[in-house]
């Protein structure tokens, strides 16, 4: 399950040679710089790997998205950016808080979710080994008194 949340976030990666989106093949993931895990391509007509800057699950795309909208805020407070530009940054930051505060809720309780699973699978795992350890305990009781039987 929590696989699947992995894989929910589609990428629009292309070569940053030819800029194809079509003849790539994903070879694996690897970790930037700042810890998020990306996936790793390459291209089958230039032959050539790369990693995709952007993250590819939701715990790393919270900072991505956060970190782009500090980069967007400090483009705007420069001087030599024109009004049509810095109205479609505003509408490009109100755009990306409406995804986060979607994309937050979503991730705290599929966390919680899994954490209760873990507890429940940790509670069952207790229940069979004690129940294991009463088993062999019988056993051993049995096996005692078919020897005290038979001798």
């Amino acid at each position: 399950m929590r696989e699947a949340l992995r894989g929910m976030l589609k990428e629009n990666a292309a070569c940053p040679k030819c800029n194809r989106k079509t003849r790539l093949k994903h070879v694996g993931i690897d970790t930037s710089d700042n810890g998020w895990k990306c996936n790793k391509y390459r291209c089958r007509k230039c032959n050539i790997e790369f990693v995709w800057a952007k993250p590819n699950n939701p715990w790393d795309l919270v900072p991505y998205l956060e970190r782009i909208i500090g980069s967007m805020k400090t483009k705007l407070k420069e001087e030599n950016v024109e009004e049509s530009q810095k109205q479609e940054m505003q509408n490009m930051i109100e755009q990306v808080h409406v995804s986060l505060a979607k994309l937050k809720p979503a991730i705290e309780a599929f966390d919680l979710d899994f954490l209760e699973m873990e507890a429940r699978d940790q509670d069952m795992n207790n229940i069979v080994n004690e129940f294991k350890m009463h088993l062999q305990i019988e056993r051993t009781k049995m096996d005692a008194q078919d020897n005290f039987l038979y001798d």
